[in-house]
This record gives structure tokens, C-alpha cells and sequence, in this order.
């Protein structure tokens, strides 16, 4: 009877175990993907800021807004 016990205890600890271990892979691979889709996101944010800075979109955006390029700054030191 005891022996009974035991392999029942035993092949219940098992089965906790791997139903813990299954459900922990399911969740990496879950957030791997989850990962992998906001690195292509962050990717992609990238380029359109590329895009977006380039001198001859900004040139293009700047004329229907009749803006024109102002001088070389200048530095004023105070005394």
C-alpha cells in the first residue's frame, strides 16, 4: 500500500512538474514572438523617421508652408 502511495505521490509531483514546465515554454515562445514584432515596429519607426528627415522631404514640406532658411546662427558670448 505504501509503495502504492508513493508512485502515486511521485507520478503527481511529476506531472506538476512538467504541465509547469510546458506552460513556462508556451509563455517564451508567447513573448518571443511579442519580441520579435516590436523590434520590427521599432524598425520600421526608424525608417520613417529616416524618411521623414531627409533634406528633400523636409525642403518639400517647407514650401507649400512658405518657410524659408534662415542664416548660420550666431554665438553671443556675455561679458
Amino acid at each position: 500500500m505504501a509503495a502504492i502511495m508513493a508512485a502515486t505521490m511521485l507520478g503527481l509531483v511529476y506531472l506538476t512538474q512538467t504541465l509547469g514546465a510546458n506552460a513556462t515554454n508556451s509563455a517564451i515562445y508567447q513573448l518571443e514572438d511579442e519580441l520579435l514584432d516590436l523590434r520590427t515596429t521599432v524598425r520600421q519607426q526608424e525608417a520613417d523617421v529616416l524618411n521623414a528627415t531627409e533634406a528633400d522631404e523636409v525642403i518639400a514640406r517647407l514650401k507649400p508652408l512658405k518657410l524659408v532658411r534662415l542664416g548660420d546662427p550666431e554665438v553671443v558670448r556675455a561679458p
